[in-house]
C-alpha cells in the first residue's frame, strides 16, 4: 500500500497474487484495495501505520537498494521490516517454522509497535522525490483471496448493467458479506493450513537446513493450533466440499476465475 500508484487492484504483493493466481487484474469500477479497507469491506489481517520520516529519508523511494538521506533512528530501522520474505539462514529449530511476524523479535519490534486501527481516510504523503505514498501497510493471509474470488464470482461484469453510483455500494456490500461468511466457515481451517505452508516453504528454502523429523514438525503444528487429528479430518472435509462446489461452478457456469485457485 505504500505505493500510491497502481493500475491494478494494488501495487503490492496482493495485487500480483490476484493477477497471477486468479486472473484478476482489476476490480470492477477500478476499485482499489485501499477503498475496500477504508469501507471495511475487506479488512486486513494486520494493518500498520509506518513513520512518514522513514519514506522521506528513503531518497530514491520506491527503488531498491534504498539510498538514505541522513541516519535512521530506531523507529525507522524497525519500519524497514515492513516488507520481508521467509528465508531463514542456517539451521532451523521448531519456532523458526513460524512466520517472522508471529514470533519475536519482529512481533514486538514491528507488529506490536506499528499495528494500528484503519483510519477513516488514508491520506497520502509526499516523499523526498515528491512522489505520493501512503505510510500504511496492510497484510492478508494468502487464503483471503479465495474469499475475494468467491465474492467476485458472477459480479466481474457488474459494470455492464449497473452504474458506478449504484454498482460500487452493491459490490462493496457483497464483498463484505462473503468475506465475513468465508472467514467464519473456513478461517480456522485455512489458518492451520497457512501455518503448515509457511513452515514448508521455510524448510525447503535453499538457505536453511534442519534435522527435524516430520513427526516433530507435525506435533509442533498440532500444538500451536491447539488441534487434534479429528480437527484435521474436519478441515479436510471442509476443503473437499469447497473444492467440489467450485469445480461444479466451473463446469456448469464457466466460472474460469476459479480454475487456478483449485490448484493452490
Amino acid at each position: 500500500m505504500c505505493h500510491n500508484f497502481s493500475s491494478g487492484v494494488s501495487g503490492g504483493r496482493l495485487g500480483y497474487y490476484l493477477k497471477d493466481n486468479f486472473a484478476v487484474e482489476k476490480l470492477p469500477y477500478d476499485i482499489k484495495i485501499q477503498q475496500l479497507i477504508v469501507a471495511k469491506a475487506f479488512p486486513p489481517d494486520l494493518f500498520v501505520q509506518l513513520p512518514a520520516s522513514f519514506f522521506k529519508k528513503w531518497s530514491n523511494f520506491p527503488e531498491c537498494p534504498a539510498s538514505w538521506k541522513g541516519e535512521e533512528n530506531e523507529e525507522e530501522k524497525a519500519a524497514s521490516k515492513y516488507n520481508i520474505y521467509c528465508h531463514h539462514l542456517g539451521k532451523l529449530d521448531l519456532n523458526d517454522l513460524l512466520h517472522p511476524y508471529d514470533i519475536d523479535p519482529l512481533r514486538e519490534k514491528f507488529v506490536q509497535r506499528f499495528k494500528a486501527e484503519v483510519p477513516r481516510r488514508l491520506n497520502p504523503v509526499r516523499s523526498a522525490r515528491n512522489r505520493s505514498f501512503l505510510p500504511f501497510e496492510a497484510y492478508y493471509a494468502y487464503w483471503r483471496c479465495y474469499a475475494l474470488a468467491e465474492a467476485l464470482t458472477g459480479y466481474l461484469d457488474i459494470e455492464t448493467f449497473l452504474s458506478r453510483r449504484r454498482g460500487v455500494p452493491c459490490l462493496l456490500e457483497r464483498i463484505a458479506i462473503i468475506d465475513a461468511k468465508f472467514k467464519e466457515k473456513y478461517g480456522d481451517t485455512f489458518n492451520r493450513l497457512s501455518m503448515y505452508r509457511t513452515g514448508a516453504s521455510i524448510i525447503h528454502s535453499r538457505h536453511s537446513e534442519t534435522n527435524l523429523t516430520y513427526q516433530e514438525i507435525g506435533y509442533f503444528f498440532l500444538k500451536k493450533n491447539a488441534a487434534t487429528i479429528e480437527t484435521l479430518e474436519i478441515d479436510l472435509e471442509k476443503l473437499l466440499t469447497l473444492f467440489c462446489r467450485w469445480h461444479e461452478q466451473i463446469e456448469r457456469n464457466g466460472r474460469r476465475n476459479l480454475e487456478k485457485p483449485l490448484e493452490l
